[in-house]
């Protein structure tokens, strides 16, 4: 259980967590940061056809939470995510 004077001056201070490549439904995680936008691919130069690489702090016009993933990342801290 989160400590609610803890909470209370987060959100006292203003306390948010931005959408995010890594807290999207379309993200799908690689190695250390970075993972794959299902939204996107691109035509590789070299190889064709590829998912586009994304760093998980990264963000874009077609993010959507991924429910089950935010939940179990941000767990109680869920509650200071900006939904678009």
């Amino acid at each position: 259980m989160p400590d609610p004077a803890k909470f209370a001056m987060l959100e006292a201070i203003g306390y948010t967590v931005h959408p995010c490549c890594g807290l999207c439904q379309a993200f799908t995680p690689g190695q250390n940061d970075w993972g794959y936008c299902g939204n996107s691919s691109y035509e590789h130069a070299k190889h064709g056809e590829h998912q586009m690489g994304v760093h998980k702090l990264g963000s874009c016009n077609f993010w959507k939470v991924a429910d089950k993933r935010t939940l179990t990342v941000l767990g109680s801290y869920h509650k200071f995510l900006e939904v678009k």
